[in-house]
């Protein structure tokens, strides 16, 4: 497989049974270093040694790819968040002891930000200031301490600025 020109591969990070099954597919190979595409964690594993794994593959230009079973995901998560390049692309995936928890996946979570966004900025800048009490800002009275609490959140294409504001009733 090593003499497919322009191919990338894909790279494991999981348990024993999730590796195996990936390497019996055909997965498997070794980089021109003799590095291999996948690591098997184990319960004795370090962390450090799975983000030093973890960095390898980021920086491998062979793999497009990065398949990690959610739960070793979690240990590693400073690193899965702070990768925000589109190559390789990370999966969480499911383990044979550990179900899929949508709430804890990365990239599902930046694709409902991103969605909520690229909304906004789709939409023209007159209807923004219309949608205001509905989209970017919400507003909520504490009758008891007679305050204020507005959020308003700013977007423009560049960032987004939240600011909240307490106001003191008479």
């Amino acid at each position: 497989m090593a003499d497919f020109k322009g191919g990338k591969l894909l790279a494991v990070i999981g348990d024993e049974d999730t590796c195996t099954g990936f390497l019996l597919g055909g997965v498997g190979e070794m980089d021109a270093k003799r590095q291999p595409n996948f690591l098997v964690v184990r319960k004795e594993t370090a962390v450090s040694d799975i983000e030093e794994s973890f960095k390898a593959f980021l920086t491998r230009t062979d793999i497009a790819i990065i398949l990690i079973n959610q739960n070793i995901a979690e240990m590693i998560r400073h690193l899965v968040d702070a990768h925000d390049k589109p190559t390789p692309a990370i999966l969480e995936i499911p383990s044979k002891d550990h179900p899929y928890d949508p709430s804890k996946d990365g990239i599902l979570r930046r694709a409902r930000v991103s969605k909520k966004f690229f909304y906004l900025q789709q939409t023209p800048p007159q209807f923004i200031s219309q949608m205001s009490s509905y989209e970017l800002s919400s507003h909520r009275e504490c009758s008891t301490q007679k305050i204020s609490v507005r959020h308003q959140v700013e977007v423009t294409r560049r960032h987004s600025v939240s600011r909240v504001f307490l106001e003191k009733k008479h």
